[in-house]
């Protein structure tokens, strides 16, 4: 087998070669990059809509737990009265009926 001699124009012609593919990867690895940054774009506009949304949703359901709670109390406020009107009411009969049986 006999070896091929690297003249002049053998390198500029395999240098021409290797230039030319590594034009092209970069122009692939420039592309890939845009891609990426594109998604990223993308993504920060979705995460910031989620948010956004989010926001929201809590703001409203601290809305519905604050009228929840105002709901409770006013509930605990007319059980405490109707308790307390309860334990009056069993106090005045018990009175009624200590002083009946003495």
């Amino acid at each position: 087998m006999e070896r091929t001699k690297w003249t002049d124009d053998l390198l500029d012609e395999r240098l021409a070669t290797v230039d030319e593919k590594l034009d092209t990867l970069q122009a692939e690895v420039r592309s890939l990059r845009d891609e990426i940054r594109a998604g990223f774009a993308e993504m920060r506009g979705e995460f910031s809509a989620v948010r956004a949304e989010m926001r929201g949703e809590l703001s409203a359901l601290r809305a519905e737990m604050a009228a929840d709670r105002a709901h409770v109390m006013a509930v605990h406020r007319q059980v405490m009265v109707l308790l307390g009107g309860f334990m009056f009411g069993l106090l005045g009969l018990m009175s009624a009926v200590a002083a009946a049986v003495l």
